[in-house]
């Protein structure tokens, strides 16, 4: 009796998911003649990320149809709630005011919310650009493509159901976005992308990157404020390094790999920078008459910056005694070039300069890279 009953009940289980498939993919063709219809008439400037939702959610329309028909009622379903996602996105994206209250809500720090909120955060980079005449690197461009690739390659993770994934994507395309926006944004009233609002939803790689993108942004707009054209020539090789790092930084967090060490270096860099522009109102050291340093006091204030970078290193990051002694090294090949030098032997100043070159580059990569080599082009 009981093999009846599950039998009855499995059937009317069948039924269910078949009625269900069908309302839904009813829904879904309703919604995308909506969409069709207010994209025809949009203004929006999210027009074209909205036309890619509508695409997407054909493509998952069609897959349902090919479910239904083949009888597998529940992977029908499936797709047509992955369509109606992708059209919930598309009809925010072309909202000219308050989203109406009968379409669907997204939840908070949900994949949904973020991938809408990238390409807004991408539109209103455009719309940016575009309206204060702005001029932007070949480098800034490509990057933003780049964002927009990740806007879609996250709308294809949702649409597989990867909710979670789709969300880290998401997540990191708003923070490139940040970094593109804090170049741009100093002539616009109203920033690309929230800060507070990463830190809301990241972790605290995130917030490490964001520290990092607003102290270079910081330098940099002290930078162009300054009027003194010896701090453009002290503080650029400081920006330029600290941009790479940041650049560095961005492409380990997409790859989802730890940013601690790249970041804090990047940290010092733009500190440094900021700290030479603060100070660039007083003289040039060449502008004001000094008693000629001996050689021995040259060596004896390299030891002690030297010193004060080790110790800066050791109560940063107990586990940086690599560099700590690598740093220690270079003083002792500067120490020695320095007395070869004074007694002639330029060939042999020359090897344990060059020597102390190596060991620097060999510390700088270590602090970054956490490997490191000995490289021929220094």
């Amino acid at each position: 009796m009981s093999g009846i009953f599950d039998f009855i009940s499995d059937r009317a289980k069948d039924w269910l998911s078949s009625k269900r498939s069908g309302q839904a993919m009813s829904v879904v063709t309703e919604l995308m003649t909506q969409a069709r219809q207010k994209l025809r008439s949009s203004d929006s400037p999210y027009r074209d990320l909205a036309r890619r939702c509508i695409d997407r959610a054909e493509d998952s329309y069609q897959e349902a149809l090919y479910e239904f028909k083949d009888g597998s009622a529940l992977e029908a379903l499936e797709y047509c709630r992955k369509s109606m996602k992708l059209l919930s996105l598309a009809l925010s994206h072309m909202a000219s005011g308050p989203v109406d209250v009968n379409e669907p809500k997204f939840p908070e720090d949900s994949a949904e919310e973020l991938i809408l909120e990238l390409a807004r955060a991408i539109a209103r980079f455009k719309a940016t650009v575009e309206y204060t005449n702005c001029s932007i690197s070949k480098g800034v461009q490509e990057k933003i493509i780049e964002a927009a690739r990740i806007f879609d390659q996250s709308l294809d993770v949702l649409a597989k159901n990867d909710s979670e994934r789709a969300r880290d994507m998401a997540l990191s395309g708003l923070v490139q976005v940040y970094a593109l926006g804090r170049e741009i944004e100093q002539g616009s009233a109203t920033a690309i992308v929230d800060g507070a609002y990463l830190k809301k939803r990241g972790d605290s790689d995130v917030d490490r990157i964001v520290d990092l993108i607003d102290q270079i942004g910081t330098a940099r707009q002290l930078q162009v404020e300054s009027a003194a054209e010896h701090a453009h020539t002290r503080v650029s090789p400081y920006l330029e390094a600290a941009y790479k790092t940041l650049d560095n930084c961005l492409e380990s967090f997409v790859s989802g790999e730890s940013v601690v060490k790249l970041a804090r270096a990047g940290m010092i860099e733009a500190k440094m920078a900021r700290r030479l522009l603060e100070s660039s109102t007083q003289p040039l050291l060449e502008e004001v008459e000094l008693p000629e340093e001996s050689e021995p006091d040259r060596v004896e204030t390299f030891r002690q910056r030297v010193g004060k970078v080790q110790r800066v290193l050791r109560d940063c990051d107990p586990e940086s005694m690599k560099i700590v002694r690598r740093l220690q090294q270079v003083s002792t090949y500067y120490a020695r070039a320095a007395r070869l030098l004074a007694d002639g032997e330029l060939i042999e100043a020359d090897r344990y300069a060059r020597s102390a070159h190596l060991d620097i580059d060999y510390a700088r990569q270590l602090l970054t890279d956490d490997t490191a080599f000995f490289s021929d082009a220094i």
